[in-house]
């Protein structure tokens, strides 16, 4: 039976500005299973990449807990939450933020850098997540030798680089045209389902949301669905 890698318990998340409280997040609760690749999609506005970074520790919420399998992330420093991130985690944005003066195998690998991971390790380990998202070929070349398509599967394959146990996607695909879209979002699934990985993907791409074990929806800042 699978294990629960994410539990969120009575999350709220406000915002303060001025005098003016804005709820953004209500009483938000989630199981998630190991493996399991759970969409969340909802309107722009509404609270999904908030929701990714209080799981991430990237913020903090109001009141609640979150727990990564035992750790509750809501209690860890600074220090630590840094620490456990780069071991647990993997990230996809919307914009890849891959760095302009590393080529593309050095941008995979940068995780592992971080890591302290020997150097020798960490490039066969980029290497084959180049090959896996089908950029061996163009593993030395600079972001401006990229499409955009090229530089979200680097992306993807940087995710992947630290074997986390869970990978954060927040709208992997909402800067590329449809072909492109369908050929990340073709690759990503296929390598966190040969990976064996637990994924939350948020979109407002009612399309891609019926990819996913789960598909949730955050609604008036209410998480709804089963």
């Amino acid at each position: 039976m699978s294990q629960a890698i994410l539990t969120i318990a009575s999350i709220k998340k406000e915002f303060h500005t001025g005098q003016e409280k804005v709820e953004v997040l209500k009483d938000i609760n989630l199981v998630v299973t190991e493996g399991t690749t759970v969409i969340i999609s909802g309107e722009s506005g509404s609270g999904k990449s908030t929701l990714l970074n209080l799981i991430a520790g990237m913020d903090f919420p109001t009141s609640g807990k979150i727990y990564i399998r035992n750790t509750d992330v809501t209690v860890l420093s600074e220090e630590e939450i840094t620490q456990f991130r780069r071991n647990t985690i993997g990230f996809i944005f919307q914009f890849h933020f891959l760095l302009k003066g590393f080529n593309a195998l050095e941008n995979v690998m940068m995780p592992a850098f971080i890591a302290g991971v020997p150097g020798k390790k960490a490039k066969k380990r980029a290497e084959q997540l180049l090959m896996d998202v089908n950029l061996w070929h163009r593993r030395n070349h600079y972001l401006v030798q990229l499409s955009g398509g090229e530089r979200q599967r680097i992306a993807v394959a940087r995710s992947l680089m630290n074997n986390p146990d869970m990978i954060i996607a927040d709208e992997p695909t909402g800067n590329l045209d449809e072909k492109n879209s369908k050929n990340v979002e073709d690759i990503l699934f296929s390598l966190v389902e040969r990976y064996k990985k637990t994924m939350i993907l948020v979109t407002h791409d009612r399309g891609l949301a019926i990819r996913g074990n789960r598909h949730l929806s955050i609604e008036h800042g209410v998480l709804v669905g089963s």
